[in-house]
């Protein structure tokens, strides 16, 4: 069968572990481009970001789903969908975390366009994430409102049983994830995910779920893999990814998206 659309994720499956878009896999996002076939992106990070990561293929920022599934957007079909944390879900969120530790490093999006930081970053780094200076408005503006999406880390504590005991306390309030090594957490409304903004976009696109392919390496991508009609899961992802996957490619290391890519349009 062929696929009228494709949705990648960025970090581990688009980019290597080194976080650099591979020449091969350049070339066979292009071929692919020449197809005419549809290429979104469905990603935990905001869209400014995705910008700065994917400079080399800014064409793939153009349409997808963005912060976790809080962001769907088509800028070539004038189509957008937010989905914020209720405000007292996030005043509590916020709350919790900032008790946990004062070095305790959070980050809030209020939106696609601004964030607030509990602590400060060197501007360089806020620049190399596409982050103006203008984006940042002051933390305590944040804590009073509904925002789109929290991210909370740490460089020792591991926050996996927190993020456990936050799944459990918010459940129908708020999605939450933690990284593979504890170091990160995350939090979005309940009803954002890959998967429901895939979808989301995929009906406003007018393409059927079943024609749409979805390639990642993180337990979040499990949502977008199960409404599409075939995944693709890296060789770096975890076994409970590969698991699900339609597919197992190369790792992210050795082209994993391009080794993909060539064999999808020999099909």
């Amino acid at each position: 069968m062929s696929y009228r659309a494709f949705a990648f994720d960025i970090d581990g499956t688009l980019l290597d572990s080194q976080t650099r878009l591979r020449p091969r896999v350049v070339a066979a996002l292009e071929e692919l481009r020449r197809t005419q076939a549809v290429m979104l992106l469905a990603t935990a990070l905001p869209q400014r970001f995705a910008r700065a990561k994917l400079a080399e293929a800014p064409y793939l920022c153009q349409r997808g789903v963005f912060l976790g599934g809080a962001h769907v957007v088509d800028e070539i079909g004038g189509f957008c969908r937010h989905a914020r944390l209720p405000r007292e879900t996030s005043q509590g969120l916020l709350a919790g975390l900032a008790a946990v530790d004062p070095a305790l490093q959070i980050l809030v999006q209020t939106g696609p366009d601004h964030h607030a930081l509990r602590l400060p970053m060197p501007e360089a780094v806020l620049a190399s994430w596409g982050y103006p200076p203008e984006a940042l408005i002051p933390f305590a503006e944040v804590q009073a409102g509904p925002c789109a999406k929290i991210v909370a880390w740490h460089e020792s504590l591991d926050l996996r049983p927190l993020c456990s005991e936050l799944q459990e306390r918010l459940r129908g309030q708020a999605r939450l994830f933690a990284s593979e090594d504890g170091r990160w957490l995350q939090a979005t409304a309940w009803e954002a995910n890959k998967g429901s903004g895939l979808l989301a976009l995929l009906e406003h696109l007018d393409i059927a779920p079943a024609e749409a392919v979805a390639l990642g390496d993180e337990l979040p991508d499990l949502d977008m893999f199960r409404v599409v009609g075939a995944s693709v899961a890296m060789g770096n992802a975890p076994a409970a990814v590969q698991a699900e996957a339609t597919w197992v490619t190369a790792t992210c290391d050795d082209e994993g998206v391009a080794v993909a890519i060539e064999r999808l349009l020999r099909v």
